[in-house]
């Protein structure tokens, strides 16, 4: 992915490394979501604990990585066309992707997915480059303690980006500023630190050396490309094998593993354990009364069955807010 928040003066081979790792960890978690998209695996997994974890860790890698290179780029002095240059380029690839998930999935696609975390993230840690490292490492935790403490309907308006509202947006990527942004300033703190006890640049090892690294290495540091180039790939492909091959029968989907599942995406995304307990028990009881529940355990809903299953979930959600307030 886009890690790079600007143009390192020279490039550290272990951190190409690490930044092709989680681009291989990424590619891992989108052929998982395909294969379940083409009906190849139950989307149950998607809201499993452990799925949420493997993606909030890989968005943590990337964002912590970007924040690292800015430290590095700003150690002696931040080149900032370099800088202005490289957000651009992320700016735009994200607004790529807002685009072309608009015309793919309309009713889900990106609104403020990673790569617009990553250029939002990018401007507020450019504020604290000049600082040592301490200061931005408590910038990193205002960030994260606000995004976890505070959820109020009264930001629902912009919580597209925000982050501190109470609804939670229908989308298939969704890195609002709080708290995510603080990962990029925990990257910008620790890069400062590591620099200010000497340079690493020059570790290297038997395994720096062997073939599988210096292909991570190579895809990390074409990052953005690799980002914008596997998806697509990686659906085009499971959409062909879709046509050769039936997918396999999903199992039943029961309510309680339904709900189950919906508590969890819920509370991950920091909402209060009772209010996704009331929201998630009201939208499967309403998607089972209204016909809708054999269509969307298989992720078979149409377009009018969809249009009716976002207004379950928004009754829903708004009935779990007047029973919390």
């Amino acid at each position: 992915m886009a890690a790079d928040a600007a143009i390192t003066r020279e490039r550290w081979p272990w951190l190409d490394g690490l930044r092709g790792i989680a681009i291989v960890a990424m590619a891992i978690y989108h052929l998982t979501w395909d294969l379940t998209f083409f009906n190849f695996a139950g989307r149950e997994i998607l809201q499993t604990p452990g799925f949420t974890l493997f993606g909030h860790a890989i968005a943590c890698a990337f964002l912590g990585i970007a924040g690292f290179s800015l430290a590095l780029a700003s150690e002696e002095q931040l080149d900032v066309a370099k800088f202005l240059k490289r957000f651009a380029m992320i700016a735009a690839a994200a607004l790529a992707v807002t685009v072309v998930t608009y015309f793919i999935f309309p009713l889900s696609y990106v609104t403020f997915g990673i790569l617009h975390c990553i250029a939002a993230a990018s401007l507020i840690s450019w504020a604290y480059v000049r600082m040592d490292w301490w200061g931005s490492g408590i910038a990193s935790v205002s960030i994260f303690g606000i995004g976890v403490l505070i959820h109020a309907q009264f930001f629902d308006a912009v919580n597209g980006w925000l982050g501190l509202g109470q609804a939670i947006p229908l989308t298939n990527d969704w890195r609002p500023i709080f708290p995510w942004a603080g990962a990029m300033l925990i990257g910008l703190s620790l890069g400062k630190l590591v620099l200010s006890g000497g340079s690493l640049a020059n570790i290297r090892g038997p395994l720096t050396a062997t073939k599988p690294f210096r292909t991570l290495a190579f895809a990390g540091r074409h990052s953005l490309a690799v980002y914008l180039i596997h998806q697509p790939v990686l659906f085009a492909m499971v959409w062909l094998a879709a046509q050769m091959f039936t997918p396999k029968a999903i199992p039943d989907i029961t309510p309680e593993t339904f709900v189950n599942a919906c508590e969890a995406r819920c509370t991950a995304a920091n909402s209060p354990a009772p209010y996704c307990a009331r929201a998630c028990g009201c939208i499967t009881k309403s998607a089972l009364t209204h016909g809708l529940w054999a269509d969307l355990t298989r992720g078979k809903l149409s377009a009018r069955q969809q249009e009716d299953y976002d207004g379950i979930i928004a009754t829903c959600r708004r009935a779990a807010d007047a029973t919390q307030l």
